[in-house]
């Protein structure tokens, strides 16, 4: 899959990840991680449940099944 960033959304990624958008294309995810770490000196924590602060803000595209996997595209395309 190939996706192509605007010059205003790269320059977003790399302010807040400190990494330029090439390297990020090209490192694994545990060292993108750990430079994130390092740039803002926290560990990242990953949500393993969801909060109680999260309940009721699910995607309005998934609750109207509007949302739909590249597979279900590639199979109605197909049918063109």
């Amino acid at each position: 899959m190939n996706i192509t960033l605007n010059q205003k959304s790269q320059r977003s990624i790399e302010k807040s990840t400190g990494i330029g958008i090439q390297d990020l294309v090209t490192m694994d995810a545990t060292t993108i991680d750990a430079k994130i770490e390092a740039k803002t000196g926290k560990k990242l924590q990953y949500l393993t449940k969801m909060g109680s602060r999260l309940i009721g803000r699910g995607s309005v595209y998934l609750f109207l099944v509007r949302l739909l996997s590249l597979d279900i595209i590639d199979r109605k395309l197909s049918k063109i």
